[in-house]
């Protein structure tokens, strides 16, 4: 296992779901990515490494989905059509093929990462902050919360 992917499994420890999904994809573009510079260098022997990889992870993707809702089809059929470009890249020995699927997958993981930031908007405007935990000192377990002083409404 190389670095990057090293380093990928030490964030999945404390991943969310959707933060493992992101992951998956980011893994099959890094994997899409190097199948096609080593296609471009006529190195056949990485190019097929590389696409494995890319290939795998593509699976990986393709069996988390829950076929129940509408938009896993569509994801599965983009999947297939993917998966059906790296098998004309290796065929036909263009990178061009590669670069296509890397950037739809690019695109992808791009909505996924959307649904990854904090929507403010609704969030409470006047909420007091709170600080709470648990700590374990001298064989008792204590709990510790930190509360703003300017608590309540001011007359």
């Amino acid at each position: 296992m190389d670095q990057k992917t090293e380093d990928y499994a030490a964030r999945a420890a404390n991943a969310s779901p959707l933060e493992l999904l992101m992951m998956n994809y980011e893994l099959a573009v890094y994997y899409l990515n190097d199948a096609r510079d080593a296609l471009s260098g006529g190195d056949c022997n990485a190019f097929k490494k590389y696409a494995e990889g890319a290939r795998d992870y593509l699976n990986l993707l393709m069996t988390s989905l829950d076929m129940e809702y509408a938009i896993s089809k569509e994801l599965m059929r983009i999947y297939i059509y993917i998966n059906g470009l790296i098998i004309k890249a290796e065929t036909s020995k263009s990178p061009d093929f590669i670069t296509t699927a890397a950037d739809m997958l690019s695109k992808l993981a791009d909505s996924y990462r959307a649904l990854d930031k904090p929507d403010d908007k609704n969030q409470p405007q006047n909420a007091q902050t709170v600080y709470a935990g648990l700590t374990y000192k001298n064989g008792k377990l204590t709990e510790y919360v930190e509360e703003d002083a300017g608590r309540g409404f001011k007359a």
